[in-house]
């Protein structure tokens, strides 16, 4: 068991009282480590802007970079971080790549970013 002070009440002093503790299961370290490689590989805003919108569609480097602001070189280094680590897959189509998301842990992250962000 673990204590913690209570905090005071109007008229009364903090007290000291028992913290109880329930047996709950922990996420498993795999599950964490997982989470973590996709969290430092979209800690980058840009990045994680082009996840939101690759997880609805499928976009070239030279379509993403319009839709992002930001020069196609610098598109395709990103892209080319996230391909890496398993977040995004290009196919190529002739003499142009579309990307589109594959990591179902990037997808569910860009899906609670919206819901919390008040965005369905």
């Amino acid at each position: 068991m673990s204590y913690h002070f209570g905090a005071p009440t109007p008229g009364s002093e903090a007290r000291l009282t028992k913290r109880t503790t329930t047996k709950r299961r922990t996420i498993p370290d795999e599950a964490l480590e997982a989470a973590a490689r996709v969290l430092r590989v979209l800690s980058h805003r840009d990045r994680m802007r082009m996840v939101e919108l690759l997880v609805a569609d499928e976009y070239s480097v030279s379509e993403l970079a319009e839709a992002v602001g930001l020069p196609a070189a610098a598109v395709s280094q990103h892209l080319n971080h996230m391909a890496a680590h398993g977040i995004v897959e290009g196919e190529r189509v002739e003499r142009q790549v579309f990307y589109r998301v594959v990591s179902p842990n990037a997808r569910y992250l860009i899906g609670c970013i919206r819901k919390h962000c008040g965005l369905k």
